[in-house]
C-alpha cells in the first residue's frame, strides 16, 4: 500500500493527535506557537482509501545567505503504533514534499 502526504489544516492535524492513545507534545500544533521563530506546516499521510493514518508538523527555519530552509520535524511524524502496518514508506512523500518546495537541498 503507497502512501500519499499533503498538506492539512491545524484541526485535521489535532483531531488525529486526540484519537491516539498519545503522542509528543512537540506534535501538537500548538506547538509552532511557541517557536514562533519557525514558519510551520502540518502534514497529513493518507493511505489508498484516502484515510488519514499519520501527522507530522513540520518547522521551517531559513538558513543564512541562501534562499533554503531547514525542515525540521520535532520528535518525529506521528503514527498509529497500534494499527496495523500501513505498509510502504512514509519518508518518500514527505521528502518529495519538501524538495519540490525548495525547504530541502538536493
Amino acid at each position: 500500500m503507497s502512501l500519499t502526504l499533503r498538506t492539512i489544516s491545524r484541526e485535521q492535524h489535532l483531531a488525529y493527535i486526540q484519537s491516539l492513545p498519545s503522542a509528543s507534545h512537540m506534535q501538537v500544533p500548538a506547538w509552532a506557537d511557541v517557536k514562533s521563530e519557525w514558519r510551520s506546516e502540518n502534514l497529513g499521510w493518507f493511505d489508498a482509501t484516502g484515510q488519514l493514518v499519520g501527522v507530522g508538523l513540520v518547522l521551517y527555519r531559513q538558513l543564512p545567505k541562501i534562499k533554503r530552509y531547514l525542515a525540521y520535524l520535532p520528535e518525529a511524524p506521528v503514527i498509529n503504533w497500534y494499527a496495523p502496518k500501513p505498509g510502504g514508506s512514509g519518508c518518500a512523500p514527505m521528502l518529495a514534499h519538501l524538495k519540490q518546495a525548495g525547504r530541502l537541498l538536493p
